[in-house]
């Protein structure tokens, strides 16, 4: 017999000779192949192993110390510094003398010392400056930096056990720890999670809180006041971030309090102190009518408060005194649930409102920008008690109560593109914008342009005993001046009249349409109307009346029809419309006369006052005329009317009043 030949070679594959085969000897003989490919197989698993025992020769057990000192003749051989193992990566042989240490001979670093196991490691991250070890992702930084800079985590501020209670799902007392991060005065990372409060958290000039979104992480106000106080003064720039979470309130104390409250600062002197530049988004407050507001502005600058939304709050914004250059986007807030804060008679969706310092300077809101905007089922919309530049852009009072937009003082407020719907149920007057004169005899700017009003029927009991008008102008002897309604849509029913001017002076009433059968215009009193391009369904009315010697107006190009025209200047009309014009409007001239005189039983008495009147005029008579006395006025020449007042009783009459004339004009 001869011996197999052996190759280092892993065969796959050991045949089997099966009973009907030919069996021949010899090197490939077919009772040799199984025994040849087991030969090569084992000759391979010999090698691998006999590399394996080289190896483990050549990596001698970690038995050197930095200690005793040793000499290293390999990267395969440990020595040991304490608890951890350490190799040479270095030239060899390496040379580690006695009670020396891995920094002293060559540092742990690429090409020295490194170490084989994550003792170190794990002992590093244990230290203060653990976190400097682990890199962020995306900035290159370490998680050290992201902590300790500009955004620090809450959870730097709560125990393990509350960490672990956040993140187990358990709604977590906060009070303690959001207060110290404030304190901080930077912005603070709000990890997801269910947190609440007890009492109020104040903010430093610089403090922020960002969260991952409204629906993954929220504070619940469960104290007796405002959730957030922001007011510590300081004209810092750069944007203070707020966004990223949702607010609500399970508590029953702070249906008067505001989720942000700018609180009062003022100088030694008695001026505002401001807080600037915060800017909210990205946030929800779900008030369920157990949280009052949600800001309270005073004494701050340039706050943006933008893809925000509430439910159930009284009144969302409140803007106080100096606050200036504030920007309100795409906001919504659903007034459902929400009741009048104490000392209000209504719930708002915005107001703003003047204040007295303590050096005596009255400052109101200034620059404010609310666009993109929504106030849903508040009494009143929007009122606006003082202010300069205010416009309003889009903006929603949807489903309001008693008003819709209210002015009440201010300049240059604008009303763009809004809109106003109506509730059904309404037990008072309901006004779409309301225009009052809150300063006699200044042309207030306010303007409302491109608005809708969408009024519905009133379904009151004593529905009949209340006026729904889209637009007041004047609500007092003290006519409005300067208002400029322009370009309006007024739809829905149930209208008393689309714009009603009670009183008013140089009121601009142009290209509005009406989608409603009825009273489109009314005009009670009005010097210096003009009243162009307005246009209805073919069934609106206008009624137009001014008892002004003084009235000039200018009526062009309306579509409805002109039920009733008053206006006894006779000079004062300028009327080109279809179908009514100057030439076919009936003008009716007032002027007035004193009288005292007796007139006996059966006498006549006649009465001349001066008049500039048309011969063909007509002329009634009227004032405090006793009763029994007959009488009846005509022009007597073009520069005089004679009454005739005859006592046809047994008893004498006396005439002391003074007795007015209106003159119709002839067409």
């Amino acid at each position: 017999m001869a011996r197999i030949p052996e190759s280092s070679l892993w065969e796959e594959d050991i045949e089997l000779i099966s009973r009907n085969e030919r069996v021949s000897g010899g090197l490939d003989g077919v009772a040799n192949r199984p025994l040849k490919s087991l030969a090569n197989r084992t000759r391979y698993l010999k090698e691998v192993a006999d590399t394996s025992d080289e190896l483990i020769k050549e990596k001698v057990s970690a038995v050197k110390t930095f200690k005793e000192g040793a000499t290293l003749d390999s990267p395969r051989e440990e020595i040991l510094h304490g608890a951890y193992r350490l190799v040479w990566t270095g030239v060899f042989p390496k040379n580690v003398p006695a009670n020396s240490s891995p920094d002293e001979t060559g540092g742990v670093r690429e090409g020295a010392w490194a170490y084989t196991s994550d003792g170190a490691l794990r002992s590093s991250l244990k230290t203060r400056d653990g976190t400097k070890l682990i890199a962020t992702p995306g900035s290159g930084g370490n998680l050290y930096d992201w902590i300790n800079g500009q955004l620090r985590s809450l959870f730097y501020y709560l125990s393990p056990a509350k960490i672990a209670s956040v993140i187990g799902g358990v709604a977590t007392d906060i009070t303690e720890e959001l207060q110290a991060a404030m304190n901080d005065d930077r912005t603070i990372w709000l990890p997801a999670g269910s947190y609440y409060v007890t009492g109020p958290v104040y903010s430093s000039a610089n403090s922020g809180l960002v969260g991952p979104g409204a629906r993954l992480a929220s504070i619940d106000n469960r104290g007796y006041s405002h959730l957030f106080i922001i007011g510590e003064g300081g004209y810092l720039r750069g944007w203070k971030p707020w966004r990223g979470f949702s607010i609500t309130a399970s508590g029953n104390n702070t249906a008067d309090a505001y989720a942000f409250y700018y609180s009062d600062r003022q100088d030694a002197n008695g001026g505002p102190v401001y807080t600037i530049a915060q800017v909210f988004s990205e946030i929800e407050i779900n008030a369920n009518g157990k949280l009052g507001g949600g800001w309270y502005l005073q004494d701050c600058f340039r706050v943006v408060i933008r893809d925000c939304g509430a439910t159930g709050l009284s009144q969302p914004f409140r803007l106080v005194g100096s606050v200036v250059q504030t920007t309100i986007d795409n906001f919504v807030q659903n007034g459902d649930g929400a009741r009048a804060m104490t000392g209000r008679t209504y719930t708002y969706g915005l107001t703003t409102e003047t204040k007295t310092y303590g050096n005596g300077s009255t400052f109101t809101p200034e620059g404010l920008n609310v666009v993109n905007t929504r106030f849903v089922k508040q009494d009143i919309g929007v009122r606006v008690a003082g202010g300069l530049f205010l416009v309003f852009d889009a903006v929603e009072a949807d489903y309001s109560k008693y008003r819709g937009f209210q002015y009440d003082g201010g300049s240059q407020v604008s009303f763009d593109n809004c809109y106003v719907g109506v509730q059904s149920y309404r037990d008072a007057d309901f006004v779409g914008f309301d225009i009052p004169a809150r300063a006699a005899g200044v042309a207030e700017a306010v303007n409302i342009r491109g608005c809708t009003v969408n009024m519905s029927e009133n379904t009151h009991e004593s529905a009949s005993s209340y006026k729904s008008l889209g637009v007041r102008v004047g609500d007092s002897p003290v006519g409005q001046k300067g208002a400029l309604i322009d370009g309006c849509t007024f739809r829905g029913g149930g209208y008393d009249a689309g714009i009603y001017v009670y009183r008013g002076s140089s009121v601009s009433i142009n290209n509005n349409r009406f989608q409603y059968s009825g009273v489109n215009i009314s005009v009670a009193e009005c010097t210096n109307l003009v009243m162009i391009g307005n246009s209805g369904n073919g069934a609106g009315k206008y009624l137009l009346n001014s008892s002004s010697p003084v009235a000039t107006w200018t009526l062009l190009n309306n579509t409805e029809s002109f039920e009733s025209v008053t206006n006894i200047n006779p000079g004062g009309l300028v009327a080109k419309n279809a179908g009514y014009s100057s030439a076919t409007l009936r003008r009716i001239e007032r002027v007035s006369s004193p009288v005292n005189v007796s007139v006996a039983p059966g006498a006549v008495y006649q009465h001349a006052a001066p008049a500039t009147i048309p011969l063909a005029a007509s002329v009634e008579v009227g004032g405090a005329i006793p009763a029994g006395l007959l009488f009846s006025a005509a022009p007597a020449s073009t520069s005089l009317i004679r009454a005739t007042f005859f006592n046809p009783t047994s008893a004498t009459i006396t005439l002391s009043t003074t007795i007015y004339f209106d003159i119709t004009h002839p067409n």
